[in-house]
């Protein structure tokens, strides 16, 4: 930065002590300076008058000659040229050869505004000062004493001027904005480097937000900038002053091409500037880069931080961290990069420490978020490009429900129940009246549930409302808890409606009911890897189940056997006895044995199997939606499926599908219906038949709503979502944690931050693993600076691989550009 220069110009001036002879007798000489000149005058008119008598005849013969006249006069004028060439060649080689007098170098640097960094001001150049102040010395010696004079004036302004200047620049540095304005003031009128202590002054009135001054002193800056054409700093200069009045493109030009080296450094500083506010991240990063000093790692960080490049935003975070040990804003800036790294334990540990001092808790006002919904969610150009790729909250989810989708219902055991009576009779014949009587009773209970749990099941079959079934099938629990057939079966329904809380605690209550039951204890670990549970544990018993169980169908075990294997990180199995069984009898040929095939297909990229599979689950139900939509899909495995709106019509409505299951049915239907309609282009029809069903519907219109709000999801028309899923929550009471997420995520969307914070804590409430409402919640209760609840929400989601399909933040600059918006305003 600049310092305060002492110039003691007054030490270095050498004046004569006295004025010698030329001034001892002024009177006397002057007398006899004026006798002198009136003797010469004298001769001067004799010498006229005689050459006029003698020319006379020689004059009056030119005066009756025209032609003698002209060509004498000629004559004349070709000698008086000649002459004067003559003279003018003697005196310009007699001249004394005078250099040109180098114009002062300015030693002034801008002070850069504190998002440049401080940069290192040098001191005034004191040998060229002295160099002027000696020349000047000379000069009197010599006698030319009023160009000494002169440049002696211009020595004491110039140091005044940087007197000036120096002192403004201190108070700059201090804050005191009004101060140093008055200062640059004085800088301005001794007329040295006006446009530099100008534009330092439109900085200091910038700080003190008087826009109109501003303006004044870039004006002063830009009229005068001229005059440092010369000078090193020129093309820096330049480029500020075209920053800082906006124009942002005509900046670059002078800041990547320097006038000199004196200024490369900052000039590349400000050109990555620029490139930011073009948002070429690309660009800034590198000129940083070229002139980077440890200083700068924190911006650096920043840089990658907004590419998207997390572990290298670490990396200079760290190395900035470990100069500036507890910085908060480096600590802040890193807290927001490990949320978006998914190192929420980290995230939290930061939040708490910084939380825990008021001074630098001030940082949350610094680095405000705004919540969002993920950019790529409703990208469709990305959907359709990459459906196959997609990364969904889990990387098996689509695989995990389409086996819940055609898991097969089980019916109640005839022979349990008939072997219930039959002890009962036993006893009966043997005079035990109440034990025969509590066993009947018992075995009459069993029958009746059985007869309920089939009737069910038939209805279900019939309408496919599930919602009906579930209702039923709970009630029934409630007379008798420990039937593992009756977990089963609602376990599996809740299942189909992605209620992965309740599924898994009916399943392991059937798997612990029966400990034969393997396919419960299966569907179990399914559940508890999507709600994020511990399976370590499950994972072994069941492994041993399929060491140690007698299994009675050979095909039965081995459809286990590669349904476990599934649930494992890196699923693999060649599913020989699939293709074995060909030959087997139809009844042994179960749905779910194709889907499992088709689901490792679709985690190794197989499109033949894909296309196998639900060709084969097709010829079984011929008419069923989400069989011939994943079988259309198969077949433009890997394509962009941008030209497949045309085939939703026939897929929909050509071939007569039952469509039961998207209006009333399990979840993956509504949702597989809905999205492929998104990523096809043809969500509008897909809206429109929805509104026609819902306009004739004479049942329940829950499906169908929940099919409509998140069709609007995708349109991005929320605040409509929003009004679906209140439809759903207030009037149809269809309360479930995945309704009330999505209802959530509709008012997000919307806006609605505080409907969706009430939302997301009853989702929670319902389903303690719904990570995405904890990490949501986290976020907003970030965004309300409530950073103690942020941090409990963190702490819950800490330690897992869970990666959010939802959610997002950006870094709120909202109050940034109101700020801007009023100054313009105001200018």
């Amino acid at each position: 930065m600049a310092e305060e220069q002492e110039n003691n110009v007054g030490d270095n001036l050498e004046i004569p002590d006295s004025q010698g002879k030329d001034g001892a007798n002024e009177g006397d000489s002057q007398n006899q300076e004026g006798t002198e000149s009136a003797a010469g005058q004298n001769k001067i008119k004799a010498l006229i008058g005689t050459l006029e008598s003698r020319l006379q005849p020689f004059l009056q013969m030119l005066k009756e000659n025209k032609v003698l006249m002209i060509g004498v006069i000629a004559i004349f004028v070709l000698i008086v040229i000649f002459l004067i060439l003559v003279i003018v060649l003697l005196l310009s080689k007699n001249a004394p050869q005078e250099e040109p007098e180098p114009t002062p170098i300015s030693r002034k640097i801008i002070e850069p505004a504190p998002i440049l960094g401080a940069s290192k001001r040098p001191e005034v150049d004191n040998t060229e000062l002295g160099n002027m102040i000696k020349k000047a010395n000379l000069l009197y010696t010599q006698g030319d004493k009023m160009e000494a004079l002169h440049l002696f004036e211009n020595i004491a302004v110039y140091s005044q001027s940087i007197a000036y200047y120096n002192l403004g620049v201190i108070e700059l540095k201090e804050g005191d904005y009004k101060k140093a304005i008055n200062s640059f003031d004085g800088a301005i009128n001794a007329g040295e480097d006006i446009s530099v202590s100008a534009f330092n002054a439109a900085y200091s009135a910038y700080m003190l937000g008087d826009m109109n001054l501003y303006e004044y002193y870039l004006g002063i800056s830009s009229s005068y900038l001229y005059y440092t054409a010369n000078q090193p700093l020129y093309s820096y200069l330049y480029g500020l002053l075209q920053y800082y009045k906006g124009f942002y493109f005509e900046s670059l030009s002078p800041f990547l091409n320097p006038s000199s080296t004196s200024y490369a450094k900052e000039s590349k500083k400000m050109a990555s500037e620029a490139f930011l506010v073009f948002g070429d991240e690309y660009n800034a990063l590198a000129q940083l880069k070229q002139v980077a000093t440890k200083d700068d790692n924190f911006a650096i960080a920043l840089l990658h931080a907004r590419l998207g490049e997390y572990t290298q935003a670490k990396r200079y975070l760290y190395e900035y961290l470990g100069s500036h040990i507890g910085d908060a804003q480096a600590l802040m800036a890193l807290q927001l990069i490990e949320l978006k790294s998914g190192n929420f334990k980290e995230g939290a540990l930061i939040l708490e420490r910084l939380n825990a001092k008021e001074e630098d808790a001030k940082v949350f006002n610094d680095y405000p978020i705004k919540v969002k919904l993920r950019d790529d969610l409703f990208d469709i150009n990305l959907a359709q490009e990459n459906f196959w790729n997609r990364r969904f909250e889990h990387n098996k989810i689509l695989g995990y429900k389409i086996l819940f989708y055609y898991a097969p219902f089980r019916v109640f055991d005839a022979k349990n129940a008939l072997a219930i009576i039959e002890d009962g009779n036993i006893n009966a014949y043997s005079n035990n009246i109440e034990s025969a009587r509590s066993i009947l009773q018992e075995g009459q209970k069993v029958s009746q549930i059985n007869r309920s749990l089939a009737q069910d099941l038939r209805t279900l079959s019939l309408n496919q409302d599930i919602r009906e079934t579930i209702k039923s099938m709970e009630s029934l629990l409630k007379d008798y808890p420990n039937h593992s057939i009756l977990h089963y079966n609602v376990g599996l329904l809740y299942a189909q409606m992605s209620d992965f809380d309740n599924a898994y605690l009916h399943f392991i209550r059937a798997y612990h009911l029966d400990g034969n039951d393997t396919m419960s204890g299966i569907f179990a670990l399914m559940c508890a890897e999507l709600t994020y549970r511990d399976t370590s544990r499950l994972s072994n018993s069941i492994s041993n189940d399929l060491a140690e169980i007698n299994y009675t169908s050979k095909i039965e075990y081995n459809f286990l056997l590669s349904l476990f294997r599934y649930t494992g990180n890196s699923p693999s199995d060649s599913l020989a006895w699939l293709n074995s069984m060909q030959s087997e009898a139809l009844q042994d040929r179960k749905p779910i044995y194709y889907a499992l095939d088709a689901v490792y297909g679709i985690y190794t990229a197989n499109a033949n199997q894909i296309v196998g599979a639900f060709e084969r689950i097709k010829k079984i139900y011929t008419k069923d939606v989400v069989a011939n939509t994943m079988y259309e899909l198969g077949k433009r495995f890997g394509s962009n499926l941008k030209d497949f709106a045309l085939q939703m019509n026939i897929i929909y409505k050509e071939k007569n599908l039952d469509m039961r299951s998207i209006y009333y049915g399990p979840s993956l239907a509504r949702e597989l219906y809905v999205y492929v309609g998104f990523v096809t282009g043809s969500l509008r029809s897909v809206q429109e038949e929805l509104e026609a069903k819902l306009v004739v519907e004479t049942r329940t219109s829950n499906g169908i709503l929940q099919a409509l709000a998140l069709s609007n999801i995708y349109s991005n028309d929320f605040e409509k979502a929003f009004a679906f899923y209140n439809s759903l929550l207030d009037d149809l009471h269809e309360d479930d944690s995945q309704t009330r997420f999505y209802a959530a995520i509709a008012a997000m969307g919307a806006g609605r931050h505080e409907n969706a914070v009430a939302l997301l804590q009853l989702s929670k409430i319902e389903s303690a693993t719904n990570f995405e409402a904890r990490y949501a919640l986290g976020l907003l209760y970030q965004e309300g600076k409530n950073m103690k609840a942020a941090t409990q929400h963190y702490d819950k989601i800490a330690n897992t691989n869970f990666e959010s399909e939802f959610f997002d933040f950006d870094i709120d600059t909202s109050d940034l550009l109101d700020v801007d918006k009023q100054a313009n305003k105001d200018t």
